[in-house]
C-alpha cells in the first residue's frame, strides 16, 4: 500500500499569517501583543470548535507569538492544551522542509518536488494496473482538513485515483460517531451536541475537558463553562478508566475497566425500559431494548467494574433530573464499541425524554440539521443489527 503524505514548508506556514494557533493564557502565551507589533485576528484549526486567536508579527511580516482571543464571542479567551506550542512545531529544526525519498540502506535522501512527484507516479501506476486502485490510500491531517482548498485536492485526488480509502485525524479520533449518526439518522452530519448551560446533570464517557474541550463539544467560554454549570449547582458525572484532570477539577468520578462503556449504556437502557413509549418516528427501538435487556445491571457491573448501587445511581439520576445532558468521546470513540456507544448514547437521550430539547441532548439548527430532531426517523436498531 502507498501512503501519499503532502506538507507545508517553514516558509509557507510563515506566510500564511492568518491560519495560526496558539494556548492558554496560563501555559505562558503572552496576553497582550508586544508594543509596536502587528496583529491579527484568526481562529485555531485543530478542531472543528474553532476556538479565536490573536497572531502577533515583527517587523518584517514574522509570526512572533500565539495567543487566545479574549474579544472571541464564543471561546471567550480560553483555547485548550491542543494548539499550545503550534508556532513552535512551525519553528522546530526537525519539521520536514522538503521531500525525502527513503534509500536502501534506510537513509534518506532530499529530493525536488519535480523529482518526488515522479517517484510517486513511477510507483502508483504499476499499482493501479496489477492490484487496483484500492491498494492505495490516502491520509489528511487535521490542519489539512480546515484547509477548504486542501479538502477539495484530497478528494478530487481520491476520485481520480478511484480509491475507497480515504482517511484523516477522524479516523482515529471520531469517525465512530460520523458512522452512528448515519445509520440512526441516514446522514453523517446529523449530530446531536450537549446544552451544557441549561442541563442540570451531565454524563460524561471517556472525555477529558480540562485538558481539551473536544469535537462535538462546543461551549462559550471553553472549560470555564464546566466551572459555571458546577457553580450553579449542576451533577456531573465523569465515567473514566482514568482519574483524569477534568475529575481532579469536578469531582464525579465513575472508574470503568477500558472498553466496557457499551454494557454501561445498555444497563441504563435497561433500566429505564419504562419510559418507552410508541412513536411513529422512531422505529427499532424495542429491538434494541430487547439487545439491552441481555446486560442488566447486574451483569454489566461485573463487565465495568462499576457497583451494582452506582449503576442504578446513574439510572435514577437520568430518570430524576429535569434536564439531563450526554457525552462522550475520544476514549470511547478509539474503544472496540464506539460506534455501538454513539447509537446507545442517543437512544438512551431520546428513552429518558432528553433529545432535542433545552438543556438535553440537542441538533444544531444548522444548514445541514435544520429539521431538529425529526430527522431520528431512521432505526436505532442499529445496534442491535451491526
Amino acid at each position: 500500500m502507498v501512503y501519499l503524505t503532502c506538507v507545508l514548508s517553514r516558509a509557507e506556514v510563515l506566510a500564511m499569517k492568518n491560519k495560526s494557533m496558539t494556548a492558554e493564557k496560563e501555559t505562558g502565551s503572552p496576553d497582550k501583543a508586544p508594543r509596536g507589533h502587528a496583529q491579527k485576528k484568526t481562529f485555531c484549526r485543530i478542531c472543528e470548535v474553532h476556538c479565536g486567536l490573536r497572531v502577533d508579527f515583527d517587523a518584517e511580516g514574522a509570526i512572533t507569538s500565539l495567543r487566545p482571543d479574549h474579544e472571541h464571542p464564543v471561546s471567550q479567551g480560553y483555547v485548550c492544551a491542543k494548539g499550545t506550542r503550534f508556532l513552535e512545531v512551525a519553528n522546530h529544526p526537525k519539521r520536514l522542509m522538503h521531500p525525502l525519498v527513503r534509500q536502501p540502506d534506510g537513509t534518506y535522501q532530499q529530493v525536488s518536488w519535480k523529482e518526488a512527484l515522479d517517484y510517486f507516479k513511477e510507483r502508483i501506476r504499476p499499482i493501479l494496473k496489477t492490484a487496483g486502485p484500492h491498494a492505495i490510500a490516502l491520509y489528511l491531517g487535521t490542519p489539512a482538513i480546515h484547509n477548504i482548498l486542501g479538502g477539495l485536492a484530497y478528494i478530487g485526488l481520491a476520485r481520480a485515483l478511484g480509491t475507497r480509502n480515504l482517511y484523516s485525524a477522524g479516523s482515529q479520533d471520531n469517525d465512530s460517531k460520523m458512522v452512528a449518526s448515519r445509520l440512526v439518522h441516514g446522514n453523517e452530519w446529523i449530530a446531536p451536541i450537549m446544552d451544557l448551560e441549561q442541563a442540570d446533570f451531565a454524563l460524561l464517557f471517556g472525555t477529558n475537558p480540562a485538558v481539551s474541550q473536544g469535537t462535538y463539544m462546543h461551549l462559550r467560554g471553553g472549560t470555564t463553562a464546566f466551572d459555571r454549570f458546577k457553580k450553579r449547582g449542576g451533577d456531573m458525572v465523569i465515567v473514566d478508566p482514568r482519574r483524569t484532570e477534568s475529575v481532579e477539577r469536578w469531582g464525579g468520578h465513575v472508574p470503568i475497566h477500558p472498553g466496557t462503556d457499551i454494557f454501561l449504556l445498555l444497563a441504563l437502557l435497561h433500566e429505564l425500559r419504562d419510559l418507552s413509549r410508541p412513536n411513529p418516528r422512531v422505529s427499532g427501538l424495542d429491538e434494541l431494548l430487547k439487545v439491552a435487556a441481555g446486560y442488566p445491571a447486574e451483569r454489566a457491573a461485573l463487565l465495568t467494574g462499576i457497583p451494582l448501587e452506582r449503576i442504578r445511581e446513574l439510572a435514577s439520576s437520568i430518570r430524576q433530573a429535569e434536564r439531563a445532558t450526554l457525552f462522550l468521546s475520544v476514549g470511547v470513540n478509539q474503544g472496540p464499541f464506539g460506534t455501538l456507544s454513539s447509537v446507545a448514547l442517543q437512544a438512551l437521550a431520546y428513552l429518558s425524554g432528553n433529545f432535542d430539547r433545552e438543556g438535553a441532548y440537542c441538533f444544531s439548527r444548522g444548514a445541514l440539521c435544520s429539521d431538529g430532531w425529526s430527522s431520528f426517523r431512521h432505526s436505532v436498531a442499529a445496534l442491535a443489527h451491526t
